[in-house]
């Protein structure tokens, strides 16, 4: 956390960004984003945050790019606040288009880093394919049963709802399915239906059965 606190004071003097967003670390299983900025186009008082994906925090140069890449869309957050101050102020709802998130002032900001820095392609519009991302996944539970058609299923799911325990405690009873649950951190599964959705993910490649078959017998 203090490596990225640096970060964002590092382009808080580049860009002269007065507001400190607050931070937040996530750890969401299977996320397709790596950064957000939120904040609110109507209520500046909500302030701005900052979240990032824990895998981000394994390479330096990643995680760099990423906070410099929320740290653009912190200035057209601010700078979209003032322009619509005054209509805030009298109740008049602003509307902010989401889909310009990434837009002309987005963009000249974005330039404006990469000048600064000296790298063309440093702040991007997209997640580059040179990110390096942690490898590592968080502990998760994963529900293996056995299917009619003699194959193994599976179901995933991080934090155990009570729904969640009552399947479980349904697919293990159950003189077909006879669930198991395993606790693992092999990022393959992490795909596959999660628990209580009211599918099951039937894996077709006998590898991937070969696995299942052995943390079942695991979980016994």
């Amino acid at each position: 956390m203090a490596m990225v606190k640096d970060l964002v004071s590092k382009y808080r003097r580049l860009l002269d960004i007065k507001v400190v967003p607050e931070i937040v670390v996530k750890d969401n299983l299977n996320s397709k984003w790596l950064g957000q900025l939120q904040w609110f186009p109507n209520n500046p008082a909500n302030g701005y945050t900052m979240m990032l994906q824990r895998r981000v925090l394994a390479d330096v140069n990643t995680l760099e790019r990423i906070v410099a890449h929320e740290m653009a869309h912190l200035v057209v957050a601010v700078e979209t606040h003032a322009k619509n101050a005054e209509f805030i102020a009298k109740g008049i709802r602003v509307v902010y288009d989401k889909s310009q998130a990434h837009g002309d002032r987005w963009q000249e900001v974005a330039r404006q880093i990469n000048s600064l820095v000296g790298k063309a392609n440093f702040v991007t519009v997209t997640s580059d394919s040179d990110y390096v991302l942690d490898s590592e996944t968080k502990p998760y539970f994963l529900l293996i049963v056995y299917m009619p058609n003699g194959k193994f299923g599976c179901m995933n799911g991080v934090r155990l709802t009570p729904r969640m325990r009552t399947v479980i405690n349904i697919m293990g009873a159950h003189k077909e399915y006879r669930g198991r649950v395993a606790t693992i951190t092999d990022p393959r599964w992490v795909a596959t239906a999660k628990i209580a959705s009211g599918s099951i993910s039937v894996p077709q490649e006998a590898a991937d059965q070969l696995k299942l078959e052995i943390l079942y017998d695991q979980a016994g």
